[in-house]
């Protein structure tokens, strides 16, 4: 690894951000309203995902998202990871993470190699075409409700996150008209069972699947612990999540965009700019002339690079545009000078205006 030098300029190393590999996926923001960002970006509808974008809603906000041919609706107050999405034209494998909220689903009828899973901080689901939703509070508490269908559900261990398929394919499935909720206690004591069983094992697939059959009553839920409720009782939710069709309300010559995906972290010293990612400096080049800067972010160009970065170095989007090393700010444009032209670059995502 290259020797970074004592840094004294304007940005600091304050973490690296190890990100997977960004895969580009057939997923959009079809329909929002009120307060909604993408990475910490304002969204806007006809927004193109990638993997691992976070949503998050306001207060009285809610976007729709399509990913393929499923459907989901966040609703207010939501934080939202897609850590999973599939290639253009693959089979579709989604995993979605919801932090906290509620989210609305209807996703297609998947074939055999497909999978749709969602997360929370207790509880995993996996669904083969249904219609559910799925409520996360602050307590780390999970409601799952099926209005159509059926959904796998169990309660959530860290231990077994790199298994999360098999744990799933052998849950119990509640099914429509049933509902579920699953406490942070439930979770945490399946959790310490399943680290007991996982360190006596000594080879890791048998270690699993041990780990599986052991604790299985508690990682699995218990026909007492679903409940059958009345579609009239949540009549407005099913209806709801009935309704999603992925149209929204299209506005006139709006462009698609590519909302980026924000990876690696960027030093600046006096003379010298590092890109760094994954723990390794993977470029590095001259700093000619100071940084534009808006409320929330710098703008660097060098050489054959344009970044753009969080005051704590956090790296929202780059593009390789060879330049002369000086950019500025006009309106919502970022102006990079080039060989004695100017290039136009979109300050959000860095695409060309």
């Amino acid at each position: 690894m290259k020797k970074i030098p004592v840094l004294t300029g304007i940005i600091l190393l304050a973490y690296l951000l190890s990100c997977g590999k960004s895969v580009e996926a057939p997923a959009g923001i079809t329909f929002l309203i009120g307060d909604v960002k993408v990475n910490g970006v304002p969204a806007r509808q006809g927004d193109m995902l990638r993997a691992n974008a976070q949503i998050v809603t306001g207060d009285q906000s809610s976007c729709d998202v399509r990913i393929g041919e499923s459907l989901i609706r966040i609703k207010e107050s939501s934080s939202l990871t897609l850590a999973q999405l599939s290639a253009q034209g693959s089979p579709e494998n989604t995993l979605l993470a919801l932090e906290s909220g509620k989210m609305l689903c209807k996703p297609k009828k998947l074939l055999k190699d497909e999978s749709f899973i969602v997360k929370t901080p207790t509880a995993v689901a996996g669904v083969r075409g249904t219609q559910f939703s799925i409520e996360a509070d602050r307590e780390k508490t999970t409601t799952f409700k099926v209005f159509e269908g059926e959904v796998k559900v169990a309660k959530r261990t860290s231990q077994l996150d790199a298994n999360i398929e098999l744990v799933i394919e052998k849950a119990k499935p509640i099914e429509h008209n049933q509902m579920v909720t699953i406490t942070e206690k439930q979770a945490k004591e399946a959790e310490k069972k399943v680290e007991e069983v996982l360190r006596k094992g000594a080879d890791e697939k048998a270690a699993v699947q041990a780990a599986l059959e052991a604790v299985k009553e508690d990682l699995y839920l218990k026909p007492k612990e679903i409940t059958a409720f009345r579609l009239e009782q949540f009549k407005e939710e099913g209806e709801e999540i009935k309704a999603l069709n992925g149209k929204g309300t299209p506005e006139p010559r709006k462009a698609e965009r590519v909302v980026p995906v924000p990876e690696g972290t960027l030093l600046v010293t006096r003379q010298e700019v590092y890109y760094v990612r994954n723990g390794k400096v993977e470029w590095e080049g001259k700093l000619i002339t100071p940084p534009a800067k808006t409320a929330d972010k710098l703008y660097i160009a060098s050489g054959e690079w344009v970044f753009c970065a969080r005051p704590d170095g956090l790296v929202i989007w780059k593009k390789r545009l060879v330049n002369d090393g000086k950019v500025e700010i006009q309106g919502d444009r970022l102006v990079v000078y080039a060989r004695g032209a100017q290039k136009r670059l979109d300050l959000e995502n860095g695409e060309d205006k």
